[in-house]
């Protein structure tokens, strides 16, 4: 019955955890009951009390350390398997530049943002020529709008429309274009090497 119910949700499904009382999840498991498409997804288990809804409550509380081991070891996976690209030149992009022109040409599959990058965007209209424009703002604790001109013609007299935070403006930007979007943790050493080395931003391309 499980397999039943899981499998029409297979494409969608993110993990499994199984849980119950005593060795009765482990039989479960170790009968292959389990489709192998789901048994690839299962993160682990967990003992449990009870039967009923407190037991339902239960492996709600105790799976935290589950989901963000499983969450870890994908982010882990991610960065390595761009490590890889990069040594092999593969169909990867970094650099903020690059990055953002991959995602506007429709070429960016998969789109790294590191968590840390505390930047902002800023959109502005000229009063003067009515250009509309958006600036990267990578040191908001000294930035004013005042220090913005126009590019087109270069006229200081801005309004600001908008203001949103970096990784939301790569998050809308990627998926506009079908890409899917990966942020990254500083929480491993990855994490922290994607971010000294390649500035937080890389992606996997469909083409070169």
């Amino acid at each position: 019955k499980a397999n039943q119910i899981f499998l029409q949700h297979e494409s969608k499904l993110k993990g499994l955890i199984v849980a119950g009382p005593g060795i009765t999840k482990n039989e479960f498991l170790e009968r292959g009951m389990l489709d192998y498409r789901l048994k690839e997804k299962i993160l682990g288990s967990i003992d449990t009390s009870y039967t009923d809804e407190s037991g339902i409550r239960e492996v709600m509380q105790k799976s935290d350390e589950l989901l963000k081991g499983a969450e870890v070891t994908k982010e882990r996976a991610i960065v390595n398997k761009f490590l890889e690209e990069i040594s092999k030149d593969g169909l990867i992009a970094y650099g903020e530049k690059e990055v953002l022109e991959a995602i506007e040409l429709g070429k960016a599959k998969t789109v790294m943002v590191s968590e840390s990058l505390g930047w902002e965007v800023v959109k502005i209209e000229c009063e003067a020529c009515g250009n509309v424009e958006e600036f990267i703002i990578k040191d908001t604790l000294t930035f004013k709008p005042s220090d913005l001109k126009c590019s087109k013609c270069s006229s200081s007299k801005v309004e600001e429309l908008e203001e949103i935070d970096y990784i939301d403006f790569i998050i809308e930007k990627a998926r506009s274009t079908g890409a899917e979007v990966r942020v990254i943790s500083t929480e491993t050493p990855e994490g922290e090497q994607f971010l000294k080395s390649f500035g937080g931003l890389g992606a996997f391309l469909r083409y070169k």
